[in-house]
């Protein structure tokens, strides 16, 4: 059975602890471009988890980031399953910075 919520199917099925994030995962922060990116290793700074590349031109090409599970029932949108989480980017002796996103399956 589903639902559907704001245009997306709601699974009540299938299983969102399926969706912890790794390297490797897909994920797609808001606001970013209609594309995302797969997690990195973060090997060097023991504040992150993971680096999410920018696919950008510029100087940076990655930043460091931990991303958090937030949602409780994964969404069938576009052929595939996602569920919404939080992307931390720890600051370097700033505050650390947040925004939402969808980590797929």
């Amino acid at each position: 059975m589903t639902s559907s919520r704001a245009g997306l199917e709601v699974s009540r099925f299938y299983d969102p602890n399926k969706f912890e994030p790794k390297v490797g995962s897909y994920v797609e922060p808001d606001g970013w471009a209609p594309v995302g990116s797969r997690l990195e290793a973060e090997d060097y700074w023991d504040r992150a988890e993971f680096r999410l590349p920018t696919l950008s031109g510029g100087p940076v090409k990655s930043v460091a980031c931990n991303v958090y599970r937030t949602g409780y029932k994964a969404h069938f949108s576009h052929g595939q399953y996602r569920v919404r989480v939080r992307i931390e980017f720890p600051g370097d002796g700033d505050p650390d910075t947040h925004c939402g996103g969808w980590l797929y399956a």
